[in-house]
């Protein structure tokens, strides 16, 4: 098959420290299978800041994997921001431009959000006369208007009118809805106007440890590094571990955790809490921590260091925000940490608590009385922690290994591919 991917802001292999995302390791599940893959990308580089190339262009990169980078010449910060509603169009002008002059495709996948370029796709599906598979990993366009306070909320009534119905025209021609949870699927289904069918599948985000690995080049400093830092591995053995955008996601959650932190100071001196990452609520953050003497706050921290952190952890820690999107999925984080063997401590009691408590891999916290006690209970059971450990590890290589998810979800394209070749015949 010859296969279009159709998302702008993920990096790519010819990005420096490449590490994949879901459409990167679905790239390479189909190029592993013998298929061809077209990637529709924004030239801006979203981990970056910067743009690849500062104009539109198109790059072979092998025999089977291409990229076309669109340049709009708008940058934004934001994910939900006027700047990336100006970019969105922009590109998606040129993409609807470029796309008619090439060889048609066999089957487009286009990523949710967002909706106009689901609504593009479907144009292009059209077009071309080729099955649309629709992959939704976001709550897009409820969530703008769940999350939209005062004068926003009426800004957004509009976007969110022509967000809904882009997607509702885009559901309606696609043959295929995948989500990353059953949640997200049913999302896309809702939009469509009809019943689930056997082309409506769940694939989770999975997550690819080599690819971590490859990035962390650990060397002798490391160690010196988090001794300056305040975590010195050699004495301090019951580390509980988090990173992650400090934002308000996180500060709306992370209480708990903070009065957990100040009753464990004298009952458990061996346990240290060790918050890693930069963001928007980041000094309100660390102003909550200031009095806890077992708290640290090392800011942003680098690939090698994360990696050397984890592998002296006993537990990592999951202060979300019980959002409706994010109780129904799985966070890039969560996989991480259970592939390093870590059990997790979350705040959310959606399907990831529910996945930890039913795979006795973790806890679910209510309140920093329960954190406390959980933490208590954990750090005295030796025997707990490593089996919990081990469940850790097996649950991610049974279910969320990105090998097993992609090479399954190539597998699935092939299924549609395969049988819109029967309905042309038929």
């Amino acid at each position: 098959m010859n296969v279009w991917l159709v998302k702008l802001e993920e990096p790519v292999p010819l990005d420096s420290d490449y590490r994949p995302y879901r459409m990167g390791m679905l790239e390479s599940a189909l190029v592993a299978r013998g298929h061809s893959v077209l990637r529709w990308c924004s030239d801006l580089n979203h981990l970056t800041g910067t743009a690849r190339y500062g104009f539109s262009t198109s790059v072979v990169y092998t025999d089977h994997q291409r990229y076309e980078f669109i340049s709009s010449g708008v940058k934004y910060k934001s994910p939900i921001s006027i700047g990336r509603i100006v970019d969105n169009f922009l590109v998606k002008l040129k993409i609807l431009r470029k796309a008619r002059t090439l060889e048609a495709p066999d089957l487009i996948v286009c990523s949710m959000p967002t909706p106009a370029l689901c609504k593009l796709s479907a144009d292009l599906s059209n077009h071309f006369s080729v099955p649309l598979v629709l992959d939704c990993r976001d709550y897009w366009p409820e969530i703008i208007s769940h999350e939209a306070k005062g004068w926003k909320s009426l800004a957004a009534k509009a976007l969110v009118f022509k967000m809904q119905r882009d997607l509702r025209y885009a559901c309606k021609k696609a043959c295929s809805f995948v989500g990353i949870t059953e949640f997200f699927t049913d999302h896309l289904v809702r939009y469509s106007g009809r019943a689930a069918g056997r082309f409506d599948a769940v694939f989770p985000l999975g997550f690819n440890p080599a690819a971590i690995a490859a990035l962390a080049h650990e060397s002798d400093d490391v160690r010196e590094y988090w001794v300056t830092h305040g975590v010195d591995i050699a004495k301090q053995k019951k580390i509980f571990y988090f990173a992650g955008r400090l934002n308000s996601t996180i500060y709306n959650a992370i209480q708990p955790v903070v009065d957990a932190a100040k009753a464990l100071e004298l009952s458990e001196p061996d346990v240290l809490f060790v918050v890693c990452g930069s963001g928007s609520h980041e000094v309100a953050i660390k102003e909550k921590f200031s009095s806890c003497s077992n708290v640290i706050l090392p800011g942003e921290v680098e690939a090698a260091a994360l990696k050397f952190l984890r592998g002296h952890s006993i537990a990592a820690l999951q202060p979300v925000d019980r959002r409706i999107d994010y109780q129904n999925s799985y966070s890039n984080k969560f996989f991480e940490y259970l592939s390093s063997g870590l059990p997790v401590f979350s705040w959310l009691d959606g399907i990831s608590g529910q996945k930890l408590v039913s795979e006795q891999c973790g806890f679910i916290y209510n309140s920093a009385e329960e954190l406390t006690a959980q933490v208590l209970r954990f750090c005295g059971d030796e025997n707990l922690r490593l089996t919990m450990s081990s469940r850790a590890r097996e649950l991610f290589d049974r279910e969320f290994d990105a090998e097993i998810v992609y090479s399954a979800y190539a597998q699935h394209l092939e299924t549609v591919h395969a049988n819109s070749k029967v309905r042309e015949s038929a």
